[in-house]
């Protein structure tokens, strides 16, 4: 909030100053006010620019490391052996998991330690069924009550075990 404050501080004193030099220009010698005005508004012009440069320093001395997942770098070589697409699909599949049993558990009020969900895909990467293992925590949700409810979220083939 600082910043803020000094950059509208400065505009303001660069504003004032501006006033009372331009009322001080001498109005009769056209030449000598043109002369003395022309700098006074390139001034109040570089006060209003002056934080673009900051913001442009700022933008090339961004650390975007925590903003972006990459490939892990060891020694030249990345430790992903695969390509690309295998890469997101097999993050992509990760993920679909892990939300999965997040709304199981958040439905029948169960601990995420309780369900493990597997997706299988086929070979053009559609949703083929699901498969989900309860743990010892879930032995009080029905079998059918489990089925039901991840079919009426991915309309697939479910099988819903206990450990």
């Amino acid at each position: 909030m600082s910043v803020v404050f000094d950059y509208i501080y400065s505009l303001t004193l660069a504003a004032i100053t501006a006033g009372v030099l331009s009322i001080l220009a001498p109005v009769k010698g056209k030449t000598v006010g043109k002369v003395i005005k022309y700098p006074i508004a390139l001034a109040v012009m570089l006060a209003v620019l002056a934080p673009v440069s900051e913001i442009t320093n700022a933008v090339k001395n961004m650390d975007i490391s925590g903003m972006v997942e990459a490939f892990d770098y060891h020694d030249g070589q990345y430790s992903y052996d695969g390509s690309a697409l295998d890469y997101v699909i097999k993050n992509g599949r990760k993920d679909a998991e892990e939300k999965l049993a997040d709304m199981f558990a958040a439905h029948f009020s169960l601990s995420q330690d309780d369900i493990d969900v597997t997706v299988n895909l086929t070979d053009d990467l559609t949703l083929e069924s699901i498969d989900a293992v309860l743990g010892f925590g879930a032995f009080g949700v029905s079998l059918d009550d489990a089925e039901e409810y991840l079919n009426s979220i991915c309309r697939c083939r479910v099988s819903v075990t206990y450990k």
